[in-house]
């Protein structure tokens, strides 16, 4: 209060207030400046400038030889070769993700390991995402170079090519399908990808493109991903490989807003609505084919859904009461911890004569982690908890969290790690996690479930990056 006080004197009201408001704000600019600040090194190659913290050397060279490996390769099938790209690299926060940005035409890159394997399969994440995010860069070069001159001003340099250009369900199903195209598996390749997809084009019928793109409140739909990657790869397949380049090119050298649109029609001869149906008739024939003199495998069915239910359950366990424990995930409801109500016999089994499942906690922040950051227990459950950064938007931190069913009680084990996959011991004594270090470096690291302490770490001299830890854990334990 002392400063405030003085400016008031030495200045009349009005100005003291703003000038003490002018100096908050560049106490609180310079206290971010100083703590985003990092010894920032530097790889150079012919196209792109590789930016990284101290200690991150090893993931840099590999991520600048990925880089060079996919230029052309990607760039081949648009036609257009992007200028030098700048590529940041981030070993602190623990995002699993990576994103292009248009406007200042960088690429940031997160080097924590994706640990999903319904979501990766058996491709290298950050391999994967390099061949994905350089797709965008070289998406947003082929729009420049085809947008007339005078028009480069307003659409590129206020962004406008965000609303004028190329749809983003395009734009990323054109990224799945190079990225499938060119990894060893690719997202389009693995069967949990089609999963909601082909179960709702076979149950249900095809859904509207507006319900499809922008979800639905009663049903499980699909990310732009998906239909993304369909529409592109249909679009592939039946006006042939150069189709993709001519939307690219014809969009924004049409009408702004409405170019995507008319691109779509100039180049197949029919709207958006009628290749999306083609497109599902396509799948449809292709998915029912499947399905022709398949045996269903016999299987004892636990619970029963009622018609508009929409929900999943994850990581089921059953202790030795004979009680059903999972995560439970769906549309409208909180993520939790949840005992799960079993259906009655056979000859009882109607969605009417079900009770509802017993919520032991709800998860405090979005669980928006992979089914491997989840362990249940004997009597506890640990898992990995994402949790932002008080004021560094694209930092983020992972919490190892424990909850003991007998106590009632929820606490925090490690409040900053840079763990992954998580899976418990038979005994509940100990826990294994895959952890990711800023260097790059994977190691499977032993705890003790109750306390956190860390017991052991596990080199890995092939530095090769253990996709989940479960099959290890009888072996340590």
């Amino acid at each position: 209060m002392f400063p405030y006080h003085l400016f008031y004197i030495l200045f009349q009201q009005k100005r003291g207030k703003s000038f003490t408001a002018v100096i908050h704000c560049l106490c609180f600019l310079l206290l971010g400046f100083f703590t985003h600040a990092n010894a920032a090194q530097k790889i150079a190659t012919p196209h792109f400038s590789i930016l990284f913290d101290k200690g991150g050397a090893g993931s840099a060279e590999r991520v600048a030889n990925t880089f060079e490996t996919i230029y052309k390769p990607v760039s081949k099938t648009l036609g257009v070769y992007p200028r030098s790209i700048r590529v940041i690299l981030n070993n602190e926060s623990a995002i699993l993700n990576a994103c292009f940005t248009p406007l200042l035409r960088y690429i940031s890159l997160y080097t924590l390991y994706h640990s999903d394997p319904y979501f990766v399969g058996n491709t290298d994440w950050l391999s994967m995402v390099c061949i994905h995010e350089f797709r965008h860069a070289v998406q947003h070069s082929i729009q420049y170079h085809s947008t007339p001159i005078w028009l480069r001003p307003i659409y590129f340099w206020v962004n406008v090519i965000a609303v004028c250009g190329v749809n983003s369900f395009f734009l990323e199903g054109d990224a799945v399908g190079i990225e499938t195209a060119l990894s060893k598996s690719g997202r389009g390749r693995l069967p949990g990808w089609e999963k909601t997809y082909k179960a709702n084009l076979l149950e249900r019928g095809q859904a509207s493109l507006s319900r499809q793109l922008f979800g639905s409140l009663k049903h499980d739909m699909e990310s732009e991903y998906h239909i993304g990657y369909y529409f592109t790869t249909h679009i592939r397949r039946k006006y042939g490989a150069n189709a993709i380049q001519s939307i690219f090119e014809k969009t924004v050298q049409s009408l702004p807003y409405f170019g995507f649109y008319h691109a779509i029609k100039k180049v197949t001869k029919k709207s958006i609505l009628q290749v999306y149906k083609d497109m599902n008739q396509e799948l449809l024939l292709g998915w029912q084919k499947q399905l022709e003199g398949l045996k269903i495998t016999p299987a004892t069915q636990l619970t029963i859904k009622k018609p508009n239910d929409s929900f999943d359950y994850i990581n089921p366990f059953i202790d030795k009461s004979g009680n059903l424990i999972a995560c439970k995930k769906g549309i409208g409801l909180r993520d939790q911890l949840a005992q799960v109500k079993i259906a009655p016999t056979a000859s009882k089994k109607t969605a009417a004569s079900l009770g509802k499942d017993k919520t032991i906690f709800h998860f405090i922040h979005d669980s928006g982690l992979p089914p491997a950051a989840f362990a249940i227990g004997e009597g506890c459950s640990a898992w990995l908890e994402g949790c932002q950064h008080p004021w560094k938007r694209n930092q983020q931190t992972t919490r190892l969290q424990y909850y003991d069913f007998k106590k009632r009680k929820r606490r925090t084990l490690i409040a900053n790690n840079r763990y992954a996959a998580l899976v418990m011991s038979p005994t509940t004594h100990q826990l294994v996690a895959v952890e990711s270090d800023k260097s790059g470096k994977h190691l499977l690291v032993v705890l003790e479930t109750k306390s956190g302490k860390v017991v052991k770490k596990i080199d890995n001299p092939d530095e090769g990056y253990y996709l989940t830890p479960v099959g290890l854990v009888k072996t340590i334990s």
